[in-house]
């Protein structure tokens, strides 16, 4: 009985490793799209004329300081 057990964890333990690989994969495929999505919103604003790229490079200077 004890090999059934045994076995019955190991096929777990396996599942939830293959489970966190899917759930990072996700996640970083999310933050990518995220990312890009900001990308474009920023050069639309900027084609537009609704904010100067000076005002952006600053914005950017800021997040990367409170990281």
């Amino acid at each position: 009985m004890e090999g059934v057990v045994t076995g019955v964890n190991t096929v777990a333990q396996k599942s939830n490793e293959q489970a966190n690989v899917v759930a990072d994969t996700a996640v970083t495929g999310a933050n990518e799209v995220a990312a890009v999505a900001v990308e474009g919103v920023e050069n639309a604003a900027v084609a537009s004329g609704f904010i100067c790229t000076t005002d952006l490079q600053k914005t950017q200077a800021e997040d990367q300081e409170a990281q």
